[in-house]
């Protein structure tokens, strides 16, 4: 009995855990290739540039030091991008508009629970972490993280490389990256 529990609950931890397939949302399979729209990103590189620092082989972003003003910053370039309707993009602008967003929204989420032990411990009992959270509305549609990984990015762009470029706030993922995403550097 005792090791049929254990196996239960470790199937169970692992399914809560597995990051979902890509599954394509197709309301944001969308882009307009004429429209010369530049979307800017120059506030997350600021805070990017305050903020990130080596240590060791991990970029690591300095939650503590954050100043009151740079999480409005933070907060105030995120609701840009939200009011936005990427959808009217092109599909490079689109790409950096995306990848932008899930990296600044995983670290106000951090922000938003500071001290917190690990990204694990955001979102409830029943939650391994923050990823099922609706964080944001754009375009009248409510959004988490994993949909804008697995049902917008990964699908879209079927790139091997979005693994690298998202991040979740944990030394175990990929580095943040000291620079913001841009059409040009995608």
């Amino acid at each position: 009995m005792k090791y049929l529990l254990s196996l239960l609950t470790l199937c169970w931890s692992l399914s809560i855990t597995a990051a979902p397939k890509s599954e394509l949302w197709n309301y944001w399979d969308q882009h307009d290739q004429s429209n010369p729209q530049e979307v800017s990103h120059q506030t997350w590189q600021q805070l990017l540039d305050s903020y990130l620092s080596q240590q060791g082989m991990h970029t690591v972003f300095d939650y503590a030091n954050l100043q009151a003003s740079d999480r409005e910053k933070l907060q105030a370039y995120i609701d840009t991008l939200t009011r936005l309707d990427p959808r009217t993009l092109n599909k490079q602008q689109q790409y950096a508009y995306w990848i932008n967003l899930y990296n600044a929204l995983t670290v106000k989420v951090v922000i938003d629970h500071y001290p917190v032990s690990s990204i694990t411990k955001i979102g409830g009992w029943f939650r391994f972490g923050p990823w099922d959270l609706p964080l944001i509305e754009i375009a009248n549609q409510k959004l988490t993280l994993n949909d804008i990984e697995h049902r917008i990015l990964r699908p879209i762009w079927q790139d091997a490389r979005i693994h690298y470029v998202v991040n979740c706030a944990s030394l175990g993922c990929p580095n943040l990256q000291p620079e913001a995403f841009t059409a040009d550097n995608t």
